[in-house]
């Protein structure tokens, strides 16, 4: 939004947003400044994005590394339509054959042997979108026309539903006697399932990493069906939504400069496996992240004191070790993790530091483990398992209201399985107790 002195807060006009949306489908990063001037806007207006702490909006990744000033086709890019892009991001992506992708990249787009062999190692950025191919087409053809009637932009909302869809509303019509385990109802929020029929129903089903919100799901499903049970089947169901509560001035700075702190580690952490030539992806950045916290340089292998060097972090050599086993705690946060050599980690086994180790070698751990951050320093000291189980769960109280609000999403997601009317009914097989528990030895 664009708030110009006294004026009402207003949107982006068309032409304000194509002007805009060149240089940024180019690559460029566009300052907020920048924006103000290509937008002919004053100095003193105020665009609402500048409060969540950036400076900038970053450009196309993909287009910044093929066409930027050092990608690989940085001469031909500009002359490529948006479609010649898009076919040329598509092949870099699914192509296998190497000289049939460089004998393409010479006799179709016009390329030097030189720039051919360098756009073959394109790396391209780490993500994905909720849309296939051509839902995407249909719906950015909707936000690129905007509103006719109006001339104004409109919502990505809204541009789903005038491409024929909807933005959220995922429900497939089939209305259950009981909710089920959230694993039928929200199959697309669970991640690890190995979807073989033969397998076990957690194995085969998957879980959502976030272990608040598994635990809150599984709850949730235990009370409404209990509700069910006794006075039947709801005709309307409310969730309370999660609210932040309002920050002082000063919060607000506080936020904004922790924020802009986390970018620029995240950028640090970028540029570096850029360099390295490794993969600028999630996965990637949290191991960068872990190898960090083992303290100041060499860093260490808590379990063994052998130095980890930054490519031992992206190798089979090193793993993601729970300190305090996940089985027990449900901890899968960061504080919970470190980086360990795999035979030390497999040594572990299923045990917090304590139980794994003893004398000597375990006076050493507990040395090294000084260099870590506190809120994972604890956990190799004796007693941790204790502390954590009657004490501290210090990962579900950090996050009681950000995971509120994460469970929000599945939460309206599995209480809609059964609020569907007038669809095709489906029921559980009864436990010997009478109650429809869903799949033998699911856990509850």
């Amino acid at each position: 939004m664009i708030e110009e002195g006294l004026n009402r807060p207003r949107k982006l006009t068309l032409d304000e947003r194509d002007t805009l949306a060149e240089p940024l489908l180019a690559g460029e990063d566009l300052t907020f400044g920048k924006i103000r001037k290509l937008a002919g806007l004053s100095g003193a207006t105020r665009i609402n994005l500048e409060d969540k702490g950036r400076d900038r909006l970053k450009g196309d990744a993909s287009a910044a590394r093929l066409g930027g000033g050092k990608g690989a086709l940085k001469r031909l890019w500009p002359t490529l339509d948006e479609v010649r892009r898009a076919e040329l991001i598509e092949r870099l992506l699914e192509e296998e054959d190497e000289d049939a992708l460089k004998g393409w990249l010479l006799g179709d787009i016009g390329a030097t042997p030189e720039e051919a062999e360098e756009a073959v190692r394109f790396r391209p950025p780490d993500g994905h979108i909720r849309l296939g191919p051509t839902a995407a087409r249909r719906v950015v053809a909707e936000l690129k026309k905007g509103d006719p009637e109006t001339g104004e932009l409109i919502t990505y909302n809204e541009a789903c539903k005038r491409a024929g869809f909807h933005h959220s509303d995922m429900r497939d019509g089939v209305v259950f006697d009981r909710l089920p385990d959230y694993r039928e109802a929200l199959e697309r929020h669970t991640v690890g399932g190995t979807g073989d029929p033969d397998d076990p129903f957690e194995k085969r089903m998957g879980r959502i990493t976030n272990p608040t919100v598994h635990i809150g799901l599984n709850q949730l499903r235990r009370v409404m069906n209990a509700l069910i049970d006794r006075y039947g089947p709801p005709t309307e169901i409310v969730l309370e939504l999660a609210r932040e509560l309002k920050q002082t001035g000063e919060q607000k700075k506080d936020a904004e400069k922790k924020n802009k702190d986390n970018e620029r580690a995240n950028q640090k952490r970028r540029d570096d496996l850029q360099a390295a030539g490794y993969r600028d992806n999630p996965a990637n950045l949290r191991l960068l992240r872990l190898w960090e916290d083992l303290g100041p340089m060499p860093r260490v292998c808590t379990y063994t004191g052998r130095p980890i060097s930054f490519d031992d972090v992206f190798s089979d050599r090193v793993e993601i070790e729970h300190i305090l086993p996940f089985s027990r705690t449900l901890d899968d946060t960061m504080a919970n993790k470190t980086l360990a050599f795999r035979e030390a980690n497999r040594g572990k086994r299923n045990f917090a530091p304590e139980g794994a180790f003893s004398g000597v070698e375990y006076e050493a751990i507990q040395i090294r483990a000084d260099a870590l951050p506190r809120n994972k320093a604890w956990r190799f000291k004796p007693g941790a398992m204790e502390r954590y189980e009657n004490e501290d769960r210090d990962f579900l109280a950090e996050r009681r209201l950000g995971s509120g609000r994460g469970r929000i999403r599945p939460g309206l997601g599995l209480s809609g399985a059964r609020s569907v009317s007038g669809q095709q009914r489906r029921s559980h097989d009864l436990e010997p107790d009478g109650q429809r528990l869903g799949h033998p030895g699911q856990t509850l």
